[in-house]
C-alpha cells in the first residue's frame, strides 16, 4: 500500500487513514483533486466533457459508441498507475454509477491512449446489463462476457492481478453482495491507465460519424482504488546444479525465487504468461509458488511427445477452497484458429473432485471423474501424469485414478499448461521428464501410425528416419 500511495497522490488522499470512506468524503476528493485526472475524447467526432461538484463527477459525451471495436470511440477520465510486478501486483478500482440516461458507462484499465490499445472495461447500460469487455493484445478485436443485470444505482469493481481481470457488481443500496462472475485476460503491461468512461451509443443510432448525436450523461461517486504487492526478490548468487539428467525436460522447485531467469534451461524453465510470482519461503528454507486468483501459463513446446508431469500441490490454508486447478498436457494451440486447441487435462476442484478430460477442436470428452479423499487439508499432495504414445496414466499420492489408450484421433504432442480459477493453492517441485520410447522414439508421435511397428524403409528418403530430441 505504501508503494502505491507514493506513486498515486490521489490514493494518498482517498485512503487517508481509512480503507473505505463515506460518500461525502470521496465526493469531496473527486472535486478537490480534479486537476489530477486527465480527460480526453477518443475517436473522430467524439465530443465529451467532465464536470466536478461536491458529491459527484459527471461525464457527458456524444458521437461515441460502445467500446467493442478495434478503433475505440469513447470519453475517458483517467490516472496513470504503475503495475511493476505482474502476478505480485494487485489493483482494484470501484465506483458507483448513480444515473445514466443512455449508452453505457463504467471502469476501464488501459495500456495507453492509442486507439487499439489493450484494455479491459466493465460497464453497465441503461437496461442494467453488466458486461466485461477485453482486448487481449494491441489492435486485436474485443470480446465480452455478460455478467448479469442490476438496476441503477450500481457499484462496479474491476480487479487486476497479473494479466487476469475480474469484474464484479452489486446494488449500491447495500442490499446485495458482490457478484463475482467474470475473469478475462489482457496484456496491458507494467504501466496502466485506470479511470471511468462513457459511450453515447452504437453506430446504428446515428446516420454517420459526423452527425451530432444525442448527449449522454452519467454520474459517478464513491470512487475507490487500491494497490498492493507481495513481491519477494529472487535469491542472490543462486547456484544451479552443474549437471542435470538428460531425461529432464523442465524442472522448477522455485528455490531461486524467480520464474524468469534467462536463458531457459531444463532445470530453470521460462514460464510463458507470467514474469513475477509470489514465491514465499517454506519451513525448510526453500520456496514455493503461492498462487491466488486466476491465471493461465505454459512451459515447454509443441514438440514434447512422450513425457511425465509431476508436481506437488496444497491448499494455502487447511480446508480452504483452493478453487479450480487445471493441468494441461500435450497442449497444442493454433494461432489462427484458437478453437482448434487440443490437449489432455487433469482438473481438481472443490477439494475432492478429480476429472481427466480430452479436449480437441472444441469437443470435450470426459475420460474419468470421481471423488477422492479430501485434498484441501493443507498438506502437499503429489500428482503424476504419464503419457507414452497413445497410453496415459494419472496418479495422485501414488493412487492410480485413470488409465487407458487414446486411439480415436489421438493427441500425441504438445507443451504443458497451468490454468487457475479463483485459486488459493501452493505449487512446488514441478518436473517434466521424458519417457524413452523403444519403438521409433518420438517420431511415431508425429506419424501416429507407427506406435508399435517400425517406420517403413521407403519413408527414410523423406528424412523422417531421424528421431528428434524432445528438447
Amino acid at each position: 500500500m505504501k508503494c502505491f500511495l507514493n506513486r498515486n497522490p490521489f490514493a494518498y488522499v482517498l485512503l487517508l487513514g481509512l480503507l473505505s470512506l463515506s460518500s461525502y468524503a470521496v465526493a469531496q476528493q473527486l472535486s478537490e483533486t480534479s486537476d489530477r485526472w486527465t480527460f480526453a475524447n477518443f475517436g473522430s467526432f467524439s465530443e465529451g466533457k467532465m464536470s466536478w461538484t461536491r458529491d459527484t463527477a459527471t461525464l457527458q459525451t456524444r458521437n461515441t459508441r460502445h467500446c467493442y471495436f478495434e478503433s475505440d470511440k469513447f470519453s475517458y477520465c483517467w490516472q496513470p498507475q504503475e503495475f511493476p510486478y505482474d502476478e505480485c501486483s494487485r489493483s482494484s478500482v470501484e465506483v458507483t454509477i448513480t444515473t445514466l440516461n443512455m449508452g453505457t458507462a463504467g471502469i476501464m484499465m488501459r495500456a495507453d491512449t492509442s486507439a487499439g490499445a489493450a484494455n479491459v472495461h466493465l460497464e453497465v447500460n441503461t437496461s442494467g446489463e453488466v458486461l466485461l469487455f477485453s482486448r487481449a493484445e494491441k489492435d486485436q478485436s474485443t470480446s465480452y462476457k455478460r455478467l448479469g443485470k442490476q438496476s441503477l444505482p450500481v457499484t462496479l469493481r474491476l480487479t487486476r492481478n497479473g494479466n487476469a481481470f475480474t469484474g464484479a457488481f452489486k446494488s449500491a443500496d447495500g442490499k446485495r453482495q458482490w457478484l463475482d462472475s467474470g475473469t478475462v485476460f489482457s496484456r496491458i503491461g507494467a504501466h496502466q491507465l485506470i479511470g471511468f468512461y462513457g459511450c453515447s451509443g452504437s453506430e446504428s443510432e446515428r446516420p454517420s460519424d459526423a452527425a451530432v448525436g444525442p448527449l449522454m450523461s452519467a454520474r459517478f461517486t464513491d470512487w475507490q482504488s487500491d494497490y498492493t504487492e507481495n513481491f519477494i526478490s529472487p535469491e542472490q548468487h543462486f547456484k544451479y546444479p552443474d549437471a542435470i539428467s538428460k531425461e529432464i525436460l523442465a524442472s522448477e522447485n522455485f528455490d531461486d525465487g524467480s520464474l524468469s531467469n534467462p536463458p531457459e534451461r531444463p532445470f530453470n524453465p521460462l514460464w510463458k504468461g507470467i514474469e513475477y510470482a509470489y514465491l514465499p519461503y517454506d519451513t525448510a528454507g526453500g520456496r514455493y509458488w503461492a498462487k491466488s486468483g486466476s491465471g493461465f501459463y505454459t512451459i515447454g513446446d509443441d514438440q514434447w511427445g512422450d513425457y511425465e508431469l509431476s508436481l506437488a500441490f496444497a491448499a494455502q490454508e487447511k480446508h480452504q477452497n483452493f478453487g479450480n486447478l487445471e493441468f494441461r498436457l500435450r497442449y497444442c494451440t493454433s494461432v489462427l484458429y484458437p478453437q482448434m486447441d487440443q490437449y489432455f487435462s487433469v482438473v481438481i476442484k472443490e477439494g475432492n473432485r478429480f476429472s481427466f478430460e480430452k479436449h480437441r477442436a472444441g469437443n470435450i470428452q470426459l475420460v474419468k471423474s470421481l471423488q477422492v479423499d479430501e485434498l484441501n487439508d493443507g498438506r502437499f499432495h503429489h500428482l503424476k501424469v504419464q503419457l507414452l504414445d497413445q497410453s496415459y496414466q494419472v496418479f495422485i499420492d501414488g493412487r492410480l485414478l485413470a488409465a487407458g489408450k487414446d486411439t480415436l484421433q489421438p493427441i500425441t504432442m504438445g507443451k504443458v499448461a497451468f490454468q487457475f480459477q479463483n485459486a488459493a493453492v501452493k505449487l512446488d517441485d514441478v518436473i517434466v521428464r521424458s519417457i524413452p520410447d523403444p519403438v521409433n522414439g518420438v517420431m511415431d508421435n508425429l506419424l501416429q501410425n507407427y506406435f508399435s511397428r517400425p517406420i517403413p524403409e521407403y519413408l527414410k528418403k523423406y528424412g523422417i528416419s531421424h528421431l528428434p530430441s524432445l528438447r
